[in-house]
């Protein structure tokens, strides 16, 4: 769950839940918290809360 890492070295990433894939979003994404599934939305949220980027 390091957005950092993801932000550097990916171009786009999944976010799987129950080891199914909910969303397949563009790394760009993460700072607005651009996802469209809840869980994605919640799960991006609370990565950036605590990495203080909020």
């Amino acid at each position: 769950h390091d957005l950092a890492v993801v932000d550097h070295m990916c171009d786009r990433f999944a976010v799987m839940l129950r080891g199914e894939i909910t969303e397949i979003l563009p790394r760009e994404a993460i700072p607005g918290c651009q996802a469209t599934h809840p869980y994605s939305r919640e799960l991006i949220g609370a990565s950036l809360e605590y990495e203080g980027t909020v």
